[in-house]
């Protein structure tokens, strides 16, 4: 929902917005694509099938106006993987100029791109996607110290070298 209503909202304002906010609204829907197709990845994971025909679950790509655009029957994983792609792809375009660790960039976008694949059973497109990412993001292996301290809680740890996108769910009090 808050996904595609950020993009609505984009492509209404995108009509009279200033070219001088071109880049921060690039940024917003480029944000908004990657955490629809981030999220719609763990509904997948959740509820999907791994069989590309199987049952996936249902893809909503616009905010529903009533109760009978609620009910969407559910994709095949294959149309859900492909939703993935689609959106990731577009979110990797857009989040060129994005290079803040804490908010999905053009690289998270081409990793999560690059998994898809994989899990879509699009080996080829996969590599071409990790290949991108080893060879041009500037992200490299952390140390064996560093790799053992990642899951345990320590934020000195976090947002390195090696992580393409993480989501902190730690409250601050």
């Amino acid at each position: 929902y808050f996904a595609n209503s950020t993009l609505e909202g984009i492509a209404r304002y995108r009509t009279i917005a200033p070219a001088s906010e071109k880049q921060a609204i690039d940024n917003k829907e480029g944000e908004a694509l990657f955490m629809r197709g981030f999220y719609l990845w763990h509904l997948e994971v959740l509820y999907g099938q791994p069989d590309l025909d199987g049952m996936g679950v249902p893809i909503i790509l616009s905010v529903p106006k009533d109760l009978s655009a609620m009910s969407v029957p559910r994709a095949t994983t294959r149309e859900c993987y492909q939703a993935m792609i689609n959106d990731f792809k577009q979110a990797a375009v857009l989040l060129e100029g994005q290079n803040d660790n804490h908010r999905a960039t053009k690289w998270s976008a081409i990793a999560a791109l690059a998994k898809t694949y994989l899990f879509a059973g699009k080996n080829d497109s996969a590599k071409i996607y990790l290949e991108e990412c080893i060879n041009n993001s500037g992200k490299s292996r952390v140390s064996f110290d560093n790799y053992k301290q990642m899951f345990n809680g320590d934020t000195k740890y976090e947002y390195n070298s090696e992580s393409f996108y993480e989501v902190g769910n730690r409250a601050h009090p």
